[in-house]
């Protein structure tokens, strides 16, 4: 754990964009991620917010992209949402 209480081992962004993508698939809309990929709503509180709904919904996709987010700084999260966008237009 850093300093600034994020994991030292955390994915990358371009693992977390990876992840993204892959619900960009099938999801057009960020499914249950859409309120960091779409909305821009970066920070742990949302991505937390991301992850329980992606439990809750049993989306095993959303799940794993949550799971890299909530790990991941406002700034990495930023990141790994426009690389994401920038990977789904390849």
């Amino acid at each position: 754990m850093t300093r600034s209480g994020y994991p030292a081992d955390r994915p990358s962004a371009r693992a977390a964009a990876e992840l993204i993508a892959k619900v960009y698939e099938t999801e057009l809309a960020g499914c249950c991620l859409h309120v960091l990929t779409d909305d821009g709503n970066y920070g742990r509180y949302f991505a937390e917010s991301c992850l329980t709904t992606a439990r809750a919904e049993g989306h095993a996709d959303c799940i794993a992209a949550a799971e890299a987010l909530v790990q991941q700084t406002p700034t990495q999260q930023a990141k790994a949402c426009a690389l994401a966008r920038m990977l789904n237009r390849e």
